[in-house]
């Protein structure tokens, strides 16, 4: 096609919104082939858990889940104890936590 110009499209570094963040941990995972399974609520007579995604993927012999939780605030041993809660719960092995920015503080090291 003569005479077609291109143009570039940027995208921020780091998304903005909690749902933003989100809807790119949910893309990066079906982009790598994952089946995803977004805003996954479980009730009894309370809220059991509600977690943003559990990303599977099933190229292997057996299905290997990572669930991805993104952070739209503060984080602290509160989310890390919560994420292990649920790792154990659902018997997924693997978390991804994303921040919506990088943080000064880090966790103490033992």
């Amino acid at each position: 096609m003569a005479g077609s110009e291109k143009t570039a499209i940027e995208l921020p570094d780091i998304p903005s919104q909690p749902t933003e963040l989100e809807d790119a941990a949910a893309a990066l995972f079906q982009t790598s082939g994952h089946f995803v399974e977004r805003n996954i609520v479980e009730k009894d007579a309370n809220e059991i858990l509600e977690m943003d995604a559990v990303a599977t993927s099933y190229d292997g012999d057996t299905p290997t889940s990572v669930i991805a939780e993104a952070k739209s605030g503060d984080w602290g041993y509160a989310d890390i104890f919560k994420l292990y809660g649920w790792m154990h719960y659902l018997d997924i092995p693997r978390v991804m936590s994303l921040p919506p920015r990088p943080h000064a503080r880090s966790l103490p090291a033992r």
